[in-house]
């Protein structure tokens, strides 16, 4: 008769084991969702993202630099920057609806 009981207190908790495997696996894409949704949340606190369909931009770009450049005999030439490099880019970014984007895909 121990023998028995032993083999149902096993068996319950095999079940026992099989509720909670098959909550975990059902509760798998409510989880999902949720940390993609916390995703979303955070990029869309950033602002707007770069799609290379939506978004257009136009930038003047400059670069200033000096040179002291000097020619060897064996035609070997060496460059020294004198200076200080600076470089400024100056325009603007737009992002399109993601409306649009959205319709792309």
């Amino acid at each position: 008769m121990f023998q028995s009981r032993t083999g149902q207190s096993t068996v319950e908790y095999a079940v026992l084991a099989a509720v909670v495997v098959g909550a975990l696996l059902a509760m798998q894409v409510y989880v999902k969702r949720g940390t993609m949704g916390k995703v979303r949340s955070a990029a869309d606190q950033i602002g707007d993202q770069y799609t290379p369909f939506t978004t257009t931009s136009e930038f003047n770009t400059t670069h200033d630099v000096t040179r002291n450049d000097v020619t060897q005999p064996s035609g070997l030439v060496t460059s020294t920057i004198t200076a200080d490099e600076k470089q400024t880019r100056k325009g603007d970014e737009h992002v399109n609806s993601t409306l649009e984007s959205e319709k792309l895909f």
